[in-house]
């Protein structure tokens, strides 16, 4: 704590000399809007709407107690989800898919995994929206996996 409020100290003391000089405070300035405290960063992807993430504690501790899943396919490397939950339409929901890190050792081997659905509108229509999720973090040392997603009935076959 002390050490913390050393460097703090010492920093705020360089802001201050640097307020005395246009081009240091400018400097100071960029520095710190250039610092991205935001950890809850959703992964991106290139050929779906987001990436799997792989997380054990993030899967523990999903709820899947808002939503229903009406359908799920494989397409290449995407899996599309289509989902209801109710709502107004939708667009401030935030959709993640969590795997649980666990790999089962059977013929093929198979995953688990769980729809995050963070909605918080207060509306009551019933909303069907649909989500890709890129599956190609969930690659291992074969050809196929099976996908087991919490709540929908059945497994998908994701090849590779």
């Amino acid at each position: 704590m002390e050490v913390q409020t050393q460097h703090l100290g010492n920093f705020l003391i360089y802001v201050i000399k640097a307020m005395k000089s246009p081009i240091a405070l400018f400097l100071v300035l960029l520095y710190i809007s250039s610092c991205n405290s935001d950890d809850s960063e959703v992964p991106t992807s290139s050929i779906c709407d987001a990436l799997t993430i792989i997380n054990a504690n993030r899967f523990n501790n999903t709820s899947t107690e808002n939503y229903t899943i009406l359908n799920a396919t494989i397409s290449g490397d995407c899996i599309e989800i289509e989902l209801s939950s109710g709502g107004c339409d939708g667009n401030t929901w935030g959709v993640e898919l969590i795997d649980s890190g666990g790999i089962a050792e059977s013929l093929p081997e198979q995953r688990f995994l769980v729809l995050d659905l963070d909605n918080t509108e207060l509306c009551d229509a019933i909303v069907i929206r649909s989500y890709t999720f890129e599956l190609t973090p969930l690659q291992i040392d074969s050809e196929e996996i099976l996908l087991n997603l919490a709540t929908f009935e059945g497994q998908l076959s994701y090849r590779y």
